[in-house]
């Protein structure tokens, strides 16, 4: 109750940012405080098995390759070049498994997979967690990444490299969205990215919920490149601060195809209120309403004992800031190739198991 009086405050007018900063600052921190029983809770059993198999007390193993990512989009008008700061990150091999509800997976950017030093040398901490039950899919997010890139193709930027780095760009981004599966008898999103389901008939479901985002964009010199205020007229713009929240909907379906193939596909769109603060020399706020989007992709084989599957998963955060009207679009999610394999446990593996069992309990 405490935190709650102290995010409502009532302060002078001009403080109305900070309590949206309180605000969103105290639902990410709950959410990750209440996500490790989140993850823990049980997948109900009461669904149409006609429509698709769940395999609970049965052991996931999967191999992928996955990447993560945070980009930067500046945007103005229809006849002004948009910049994107796009950053340098591995791409992962790794291995993992899921049982009842509980996943683990473990990756590494080996060096023979990654070798592109030209566009920099992004360094990150990227934490992102998606939560699929039954009824609900709940992501949860927070990135930091220093240095990005633009491709200068096209751009009129100095230097006769094919990149433009920027190695004092940083970018902070935290949140969580959740929305509720209202068809969750007959369609399943975990049989695409978690591979311990079987979706055999197509099927899908309107989704409900909500979004806060916060981030924070920040760089020793202006963000557009000098040699681009000619375009933008920024004002000498070095940090801008996005704070939004709103409700959204949308739709998710899987459509089976022959030889067990299947496209599945997810869009949700927001509708959110935006606070940016925009500083360098002075402090300028904006409020505004903007459409953001997050949508989910992928495709693949399952046959119920073997997944292969491709996905996507990308958020969209879109604001637009007062001072030189640039739109700050910031998209981030993961991509990743997956094959998993459904194993039974046996009595060696089922004694492994056990503590698991006791702390989720029995089916």
């Amino acid at each position: 109750m405490k935190i709650i009086k102290w995010c409502l405050t009532v302060g002078k007018p001009a403080s109305l940012g900070h309590r949206l900063v309180r605000i969103s600052a105290w639902f990410i921190s709950t959410a990750l405080y209440f996500s490790p029983v989140i993850g823990q809770l049980k997948v109900a059993t009461n669904h149409d098995t006609s429509y698709y198999e769940t395999y609970y007390e049965d052991l996931i193993a999967r191999f992928y390759f996955s990447r993560k990512y945070t980009s930067l989009e500046l945007k103005k008008d229809s006849d002004v070049p948009d910049i994107k700061y796009r950053p340098n990150i591995n791409l992962n091999a790794g291995i993992g498994f899921t049982y009842r509800t509980l996943s683990l997976n473990v990756a590494y950017g080996f060096p023979f997979l990654n070798n592109d030093d030209e566009k920099g040398k992004t360094k990150h901490l990227d934490l992102q967690t998606r939560v699929y039950t039954r009824k609900w899919a709940i992501d949860l997010y927070g990135q930091f990444y220093k240095e990005f890139y633009i491709k200068q193709q096209g751009r009129d930027l100095t230097g006769s490299q094919r990149y433009y780095i920027r190695p004092d760009l940083k970018i902070s981004l935290g949140g969580i969205s959740a929305y509720r599966l209202f068809n969750y008898k007959r369609f399943s999103l975990r049989q695409a990215f978690v591979q311990d389901e079987w979706q055999k008939k197509s099927a899908g479901s309107i989704l409900a919920g909500a979004e806060v985002h916060y981030g924070l964009i920040k760089a020793d010199s202006t963000l557009v490149p000098g040699e681009l205020d000619s375009y933008y007229h920024q004002g000498g713009i070095t940090k801008s601060r996005i704070i939004e929240i709103g409700p959204g909907a949308g739709y998710a379906y899987t459509q089976v195809l022959p030889f067990r193939l299947f496209l599945t596909g997810s869009f949700i769109m927001n509708v959110n209120v935006s606070l940016v603060q925009e500083n360098g020399g002075n402090k300028t706020d904006r409020f505004g309403l903007n459409a953001d989007m997050l949508y989910r992709f992928a495709a693949g084989y399952n046959d119920g004992n073997w997944n292969i599957n491709f996905f996507r998963v990308s958020n969209l955060v879109s604001a637009k800031g007062a001072r030189a009207g640039i739109r700050y679009v910031l998209d981030t999610g993961i991509y990743r190739v997956t094959v998993s394999k459904r194993l039974h446990p046996g009595v060696k593996a089922g004694k492994l198991l056990k503590p698991i069992d006791r702390i989720m309990g029995s089916r």
